[in-house]
């Protein structure tokens, strides 16, 4: 009897140890859901003091308000009857394959000393890619373009991963180029456009040289395709220089040439136009407009709805542009990599495929797609003008260089006695010191989503899992 008095009681003990642990694991677990939970809240009021801060200082370095001369900028309507605009329609299926926006690298100069080779295929630093040749990681022609959207999600003041944005901005690109050749004869429909009175008169008043009848020079044409949930984020177009072309230089730097205003004498003027080919009903709202910044960028955005058959036209190279997002509202976006080989292909009956790595990712409907020609012109007062513009000697990246360094040092960005950097530190100081494009008009204009990537994996990993209750990975 007594022994199972004893042996009761020790049960008993027993039953109410393990009822003390589960107490305690549960208070545990509450203490640590608390803890996470204090964790987010205090992330996410950090995050808010990083964004006003990063948003004062942007102002101080940043134009504020709009410029005193706008910039010029032309609508076109029904630009091409019904006929020739099927024949347009049908061509831009009859390329067949249209690559992604990566492949757009015509430099003779593909780096400047930031190249590292490839690891297992891929480049570990978040701010390069895969060259052209696909043995090197160096910088993205339009870095400038990237890192802006990375830090700030765009026009719409996105709050998404890094990998979402790179996708979003990856386009689809067809481009013609030359520097003789009538580029005309590429693409049907453009003769007749460019020699119509209409367009003529708009384009002279867009040149802005100072007469009615200046020599156009017609340079670049292409097609741009985008698939729901992509856009193409805020940017110049790559300027012209005497002395400096896309053809000799990577396209970044001729951008931060361009804003530092230290070549402006020497910038030869364009005209950039974007006309709409899709087929959407005129009262759907799929997004995706053209924006720009015809007050500068201190001004206020503009938008210009992108209508079948409609043009807008302007100088790309001096207005910042862009488009908004295409059907933002679309949930099942495709995903896609900066180290693949991706690709739009025409399958027949109007079926698109998106091909990465040759594999299909998925299949898109032609009135699924944004689709648009767009063309560049070079201004000239003279056919003379433009054949001595073709002949003048080009600068040496040597020269180019000691024009920045010399403002830098004027501006104390360089100390006397201190070093110019090189490869990607000195891209990215001339980056950083010249190339400021608008912050969206958003209480948070900082995309703190994209941050962990561009950090050290030690850091950036925990950074990221903190950061995912607030951010969108597409």
């Amino acid at each position: 009897m007594a022994n199972n008095n004893k042996s009761n009681k020790k049960k008993k003990k027993q039953i109410q140890k393990k009822k003390r642990k589960q107490s305690e694991k549960k208070n545990n677990s509450s203490s640590q859901k608390s803890s996470s939970s204090g964790i987010h809240l205090f992330l996410l009021f950090l995050i808010v003091l990083v964004g006003v801060a990063i948003g004062l200082w942007y102002n101080h370095i940043t134009p504020s308000g709009p410029q005193e001369k706008p910039f010029i900028y032309r609508s076109l309507d029904k630009i091409w009857d019904e006929e020739e605009l099927q024949v347009l329609q049908q061509m831009v299926k009859d390329y067949e394959t249209i690559p992604s926006a990566t492949k757009d690298q015509t430099s003779k100069l593909e780096h400047i000393g930031e190249a590292e080779p490839l690891v297992n295929g891929t480049c570990p630093n978040g701010l390069l890619i895969p060259n052209k040749s696909g043995d090197l990681c160096v910088l993205p022609t339009r870095v400038d373009i990237a890192l802006h959207y990375l830090k700030t999600g765009g026009v719409s003041g996105l709050k998404v991963s890094y990998n979402g944005l790179i996708s979003r901005m990856l386009s689809f690109n067809k481009f013609f180029f030359s520097q003789s050749s009538n580029l005309t004869l590429e693409i049907p429909g453009f003769s007749s456009l460019f020699e119509s009175q209409n367009y003529l008169e708009r384009t002279a008043e867009v040149c802005d040289l100072g007469t009615d009848e200046p020599y156009l020079d017609p340079f670049q044409l292409g097609i741009i395709v985008q698939i729901p949930g992509q856009q193409v984020p805020m940017h110049l177009d790559t300027p012209y220089f005497w002395g400096a072309t896309r053809f000799e230089y990577p396209l970044w730097l001729l951008v931060c040439m361009q804003w530092s205003g230290l070549w402006e004498d020497e910038r030869i003027h364009q005209v950039q136009g974007v006309a709409y080919l899709h087929d959407w009903p005129e009262d759907l709202d799929n997004g995706g407009s053209f924006f720009y910044y015809p007050d500068g960028p201190g001004g206020d955005v503009h938008h210009f709805q992108a209508h079948k058959n409609a043009a807008i036209i302007l100088d790309g190279s001096i207005q910042v542009h862009g488009t908004s997002v295409f059907r933002p509202k679309d949930k099942d976006i495709t995903f896609l990599s900066k180290d693949n080989e991706n690709k739009l292909v025409y399958k027949g009956d109007n079926k698109w495929s998106v091909m990465v790595n040759d594999d299909e990712a998925k299949e898109y409907n032609t009135s699924d797609l944004r689709i648009s020609l767009v063309w560049r012109e070079r201004c000239f007062k003279s056919l003379e003008e433009k054949i001595e513009f073709d002949n003048h000697p080009r600068y040496t990246l040597d020269e180019i260089f000691k024009r920045f360094e010399n403002d830098l040092r004027s501006k104390g960005i360089l100390k006397p006695n201190q070093e110019v950097p090189k490869g990607i530190d000195l891209a990215t100081l001339l980056l950083d010191s010249y190339v400021h494009y608008p912050l969206p008009n958003k209480w948070m204009p900082y995309n703190y989503c994209a941050l962990p990537k561009l950090l050290p994996d030690n850091i950036g990993n925990p950074i990221s899992s903190l950061l995912s209750p607030f951010c969108s990975q597409k």
